[in-house]
């Protein structure tokens, strides 16, 4: 048989309901701290970086934590919502268990060869295409049959005058270094 409760439930004690009203404060101020948005959180952080009892030292600190953020939140987006366009293909890599993973990525050509570019720090797509470079590609819904092949000296400077990676790009993604890969059709 249950206990009636009674309705309010400060009403038995008025210690309880002064611990319940402080609890009940306690939460709405931790929950309007986690409503806060990126740019608030942000925004206090350079507000107290420019407060006088903060070092030069401390406040290089900060900018790099606020700039590697940046990054991972550039990173992450990218990752997640893979956009796809007219100049994107869909690579399918096959790890060693055999299980096929697919990634949006850009499509460079040059001198009339297919290539792609791993210039972010994500990479486990370029990992598994060296360990087993029969990929699959998607360009344009068609999906075909290729071999990726590491370039040569020699193509990785073609490649990257033909397509170079902007200096804004670079920055929000961490200044990856840049390494390509030729798609060889498979007959």
């Amino acid at each position: 048989m249950e206990t009636p409760r009674p309705e309010n439930p400060t009403a038995h004690s008025a210690r309880g309901g002064a611990v319940l009203e402080r609890f009940v404060g306690r939460m709405d101020r931790a929950s309007r701290t986690r409503r806060k948005s990126v740019y608030d959180l942000v925004l206090e952080i350079i507000q107290h970086a420019r407060s006088p009892e903060v070092s030069n030292a401390k406040r290089i600190l900060i900018a790099f934590a606020v700039y590697v953020g940046i990054v991972i939140a550039f990173e992450s987006m990218i990752g997640f919502f893979q956009p796809v366009n007219q100049s994107t293909l869909v690579i399918t890599t096959t790890d060693a268990s055999g299980d096929a993973n697919d990634r949006v990525l850009a499509r460079l050509e040059s001198d009339g060869q297919l290539f792609v570019a791993a210039n972010h720090w994500p990479r486990a797509w370029y990992s598994r295409a060296l360990e087993n470079p029969k990929v699959q590609v998607t360009i344009d819904e068609e999906t075909a049959n290729y071999l990726a092949v590491p370039v040569s000296d020699e193509e990785h400077v073609r490649v990257n005058s033909d397509h170079p990676s902007h200096f804004l790009f670079r920055l929000v993604t961490g200044f990856p270094p840049r390494y390509f890969l030729r798609l060889d059709p498979i007959q």
